[in-house]
């Protein structure tokens, strides 16, 4: 236990940081929607913005801690293999969502549906980054190639859209409603203020274009042979 204690030690400390700039998305416009349904006296819309807020920040801060150890340092630590199982073991426990989907499927008010609900998403997103897929060639691979000079970028700016908040919370009400209009369910009133909500959603993104390229990306993009406003082209595609 004495070689397993200061494994935990860090990887408890990295698990914080990494939870807290995941948590750390108060700029994002679903809040400022989900606030002003509140004050238009509408809480149902404002319960259901924030819902999807909800289900789609939970399933990253779900993962196993022991992914932010990289394998090939894993691998080089000193550890026998007791100490690697009791590692796996005792490692989703300093994840606090661990703990949050154990009371709440032990809370008896909870139905036995509910719970077994909430703990497939939890073993999902638990499970989906130690895939071999996304851990070789990575989640977004099987995005295509699109042609033209810009193709790369645009499928560079395809992937990082994917990996936002906010094209999540905006793809599960535009499934619904897709999948409620087929079904000839989706009332034409809703039809503006679902649009409404699915911009809200994706707005912030369209407010930040380079925010996922940092600084780093800025510099490489001066260097590209490249007019600027191209580059801004391939984001806004």
């Amino acid at each position: 236990m004495k070689t397993v204690l200061p494994v935990l030690r860090v990887l408890f400390q990295t698990l914080r940081r990494e939870q807290k700039s995941r948590i750390t998305t108060s700029g994002n416009n679903m809040y400022y929607a989900s606030a002003a349904m509140l004050f238009m006296l509408d809480p149902l819309v404002a319960g259901f913005v924030a819902f999807v807020v909800v289900i789609v920040v939970f399933v990253p801060l779900s993962a196993d801690p022991l992914r932010l150890i990289p394998r090939s340092r894993l691998g080089t630590w000193p550890l026998t293999a007791r100490d690697r199982r009791l590692l796996r073991v005792v490692s989703p426990w300093l994840n606090p969502i661990s703990w949050l989907v154990a009371a709440f499927v032990l809370w008896r008010r909870v139905s036995t549906g509910t719970a077994a609900l909430a703990v497939t998403i939890f073993l999902i997103a638990f499970v989906t980054p130690h895939s071999r897929r996304s851990s070789e060639r990575g989640v977004f691979a099987w995005i295509p190639r699109f042609p033209g000079a810009l193709g790369e970028l645009i499928r560079k700016n395809t992937r990082g859209l994917l990996t936002t908040l906010d094209f999540w919370c905006a793809a599960a009400p535009a499934f619904g409603a897709v999948a409620y209009r087929i079904a000839g369910m989706l009332p034409h009133d809703a039809f503006l203020p679902g649009t409404c909500i699915v911009l809200l959603c994706i707005s912030t993104t369209s407010q930040a274009l380079f925010g996922l390229d940092g600084r780093g990306g800025v510099t490489r993009y001066r260097l590209m042979p490249l007019p600027g406003w191209k580059a801004l082209l391939a984001k806004d595609a």
